[in-house]
C-alpha cells in the first residue's frame, strides 16, 4: 500500500513540521535544483541533521527517494523505531561503499561498491524487514531491478526495540554537506498494488484550476473574485490572504485541477494524495472531510479534527473510486474533482 509520497512543492521552510518530525538540525525547502518541480528538501547542517516521516507500526517498509549528492557521507535512509534506529543506510565518500548498518554506525551489516557521482540526482529505494534473525535490506539504485545490496537472514532488529519500523527518514553523518533529496514514497506490503519497489518515481504537485460542481462554504475572502478556486491555487498556502470558510455541518467546496506533467513511456500514475491547509475559527470542535468526486459521485475520504492554526490534512487514494483500479493520467486531469467537506 502507498502510504506516503512528498516532491516537497507545497510547503515551505516554516511548514516542514506539518509533514516531518526533526529532531536535529533545520532543513530547508529550497528552490535550487529541483529533481521535478519547483523545489526540493536541503540537508543543511553537516553535524547529524534527522528528519523523519511517522507511519503505522509495522515490521517491514519500503521507501525511494532522489539524493543530490553534493559532497561527503550523505545519509540515504533510515527506518527507526522512536528514536531507536533500526536499519541506516549511508554512503562512505572515503570507501566508495554504500553501507548498511544496525543501527546508526552499530553493526556493519553489508557493503557495496557504487559509482555515486556528486552534483547530479541518483534514486534510491530500500526495502527493510525488521527481525532478531530473518531481518532483510535490500537497496536498489536509479530504478533497477537488481539490487545493489541484498542481505537475507540476518539480525535487523537493535537492542531492545520491539521491532517495528514507526518512522522512515533521514540522518546526516557528521562532516557531510548540505545534500538535496526528492521526489520520496513510502510503501508498505499490504494490498495487492504498491506493496514493494515501485522504480524511480517522481511526484507531481497540481493545484486546483477552477470551481468544482459543489461551492457551498459561504464565505470566501477575498469577496471579489465570487470564485472558490482561487482562494485555494496557491502551491504554497498564504495563511489568512485568501480562504474559503463556513461553520455550517455539510457545506462542500469542489475543485477542478491543472493538468499532470505529461507522463512517458509507460508511466503509471501510483495514487492521488490530497493535501488540504485549514484551521478551525472558533472554541468547540470542528472537523473536515476529504471530498472526490468522479462520473457525477461524491466519495467520502479521511475525518480529520482540525486545530487552531493551520494544518496540513492529508488523503491517499490509490485507485479511482469510481472503477477500483488506478488513476489514469485522463482521471487525474479531467476525470476527478477534489475538495472538501464541513463537519461537526
Amino acid at each position: 500500500m502507498l502510504v506516503y509520497i512528498d516532491g516537497f512543492d507545497t510547503y515551505n521552510t516554516a511548514d516542514i513540521g506539518q509533514r516531518l518530525n526533526i529532531t536535529d538540525g533545520t532543513p530547508s525547502i529550497v528552490t535550487t535544483d529541483p529533481r521535478t518541480g519547483s523545489q526540493c528538501i536541503e540537508d543543511n547542517n553537516p553535524s547529524f541533521e534527522t528528519w523523519f516521516r511517522s507511519v503505522s507500526a509495522l515490521d517491514t517498509y519500503i521507501s525511494g527517494w532522489a539524493i543530490f549528492r553534493t559532497g561527503t557521507n550523505p545519509g540515504i535512509m533510515d527506518f527507526r523505531e522512536g528514536t531507536t534506529v533500526h536499519v541506516h543506510v549511508r554512503y562512505n565518500s572515503l570507501s566508495g561503499n554504500l553501507e548498511v548498518w544496525r543501527g546508526y554506525e552499530g553493526t556493519l551489516l553489508g557493503t557495496a561498491a557504487l559509482s555515486f557521482p556528486t552534483d547530479t540526482w541518483t534514486y534510491f529505494e530500500v526495502k527493510c524487514v525488521v527481525h532478531d534473525s530473518t531481518g532483510s535490506v535490500e537497496v536498489r539504485v536509479n530504478g533497477s531491478s537488481t539490487p545493489i545490496i541484498n542481505l537475507t537472514g540476518v539480525d535487523t532488529r537493535n537492542g531492545g526495540a520491539s521491532g517495528v519500523i514507526d518512522n522512515i527518514g533521514h540522518r546526516s553523518d557528521g562532516g557531510a554537506a548540505s545534500h538535496r533529496y526528492d521526489d520520496w514514497y513510502i510503501c508498505d506490503t499490504s494490498g495487492s498494488i504498491n506493496n514493494d519497489f515501485l522504480g524511480d518515481i517522481r511526484v507531481d504537485a497540481i493545484v486546483p484550476d477552477g470551481d468544482g460542481a459543489l461551492t457551498q462554504l459561504a464565505t470566501t475572502f477575498p469577496a471579489s473574485p465570487t470564485t472558490h478556486f482561487d482562494k485555494v491555487d496557491e502551491s504554497l498556502h498564504d495563511g489568512d490572504s485568501t480562504y474559503n470558510e463556513d461553520d455550517i455541518d455539510n457545506t462542500i467546496d469542489l475543485f477542478t485541477l491543472e493538468n499532470l506533467p505529461a507522463l512517458s513511456g509507460t508511466g503509471v500514475v501510483h495514487g492521488v494524495q490530497t493535501a488540504i491547509v485549514a484551521k478551525k475559527m472558533d472554541a468547540g470542535a470542528k472537523s473536515m472531510r476529504h471530498k472526490m468526486r468522479v462520473a457525477g459521485i461524491d466519495y467520502d475520504g479521511n475525518t480529520q479534527a482540525l486545530a487552531t492554526s493551520y494544518a496540513a490534512y492529508l488523503q491517499m487514494r490509490e485507485t479511482n473510486p469510481n472503477t477500483g483500479v488506478k488513476f489514469t493520467e485522463a482521471d487525474v486531469n479531467s476525470g476527478i474533482e477534489v475538495g472538501y467537506e464541513v463537519l461537526p
